[in-house]
């Protein structure tokens, strides 16, 4: 693809994401989304496999200290190693989340910006706890209403899963790029996205098919759409509320250092 035919979107701006007052295009962000995947997979690369390294060894230690009979599983078993699981893998889900960020921001990113999403990790912890959490709340909830209805309960489990993991898909990245304190992250995210629910919503449902659909020849597309899905994030926050410009510039002299 040429220059020319390269989709650019333009950087938005955090009080206007608020008012709602700028258009997210399903397709450009899908389009722009691929084409900053092609060009940084190494890296991203790196950052899955680091990611999948981690949760492999935390699904491993977990089963043994707190192992779960698939037959009938113990409610804290369960529960402890679903949020001890959030808590291991959180931080370096951050680090694909910052390397979409600054892709977005057309910033190549450097293997110190591992280090500075991991520097966060805390407060990104402390973040994807907030939706894991309203999840958990829902889902007991949804099961005493099982008790009623049981297909009721699991449409109520499908639907709201899918608006808080959405409410909250900015978040994180406003934590790592603005510094913001969890829960005004949760919060702004809530907002922005609410006013962005149908065109985000069509943005994941396409992403989704087309990860199941790269699954099909050996799993080997996955290879690049796994990538792309952090991608899209980066994509949406940086159509929405903009890349903080001193952040872009210290990245883009990090990754200069590391060639």
């Amino acid at each position: 693809m040429s220059d020319k035919e390269k989709v650019v979107l333009a950087a938005g701006d955090f009080s206007k994401a608020l008012r709602g007052e700028i258009k997210l295009p399903v397709g450009e962000v899908l389009q722009r989304s691929w084409e900053i995947t092609l060009r940084a997979l190494p890296i991203m690369l790196a950052g899955l496999i680091l990611l999948i390294l981690v949760n492999a060894v935390a699904t491993a230690i977990l089963e043994n200290w707190f192992p779960v009979d698939e037959t009938d599983p113990e409610p804290f078993n369960v529960v402890i190693s679903y949020f001890i699981s959030i808590v291991v893998v959180a931080p370096f889900s951050g680090i694909l989340i910052y390397l979409g960020i600054l892709n977005a921001g057309d910033i190549k990113p450097g293997f110190a910006d591992f280090g500075r999403a991991l520097s966060r990790a805390p407060q990104v912890i402390l973040t994807t706890l907030y939706p894991a959490v309203l999840m958990g709340i829902v889902v007991v909830l949804a099961l005493l209403l099982g008790a009623i209805s049981p297909a009721l309960s699991m449409a109520v489990i499908v639907a709201v899963g899918i608006y808080i993991q959405l409410s909250f898909i900015l978040a994180v990245p406003l934590v790592l790029d603005r510094n913001m304190v969890p829960h005004r992250a949760c919060l702004a995210s809530i907002l922005i996205i609410n006013k962005q629910m149908l065109p985000v919503f069509a943005v994941y449902m396409i992403l989704l098919l087309i990860v199941i659909i790269s699954m099909l020849p050996l799993f080997l597309g996955l290879i690049f759409t796994l990538p792309m899905t952090f991608n899209v994030t980066g994509v949406i926050y940086n159509t929405l509320i903009g890349v903080q410009q001193d952040r872009l510039t210290a990245a883009g002299n990090d990754a200069d250092d590391d060639v």
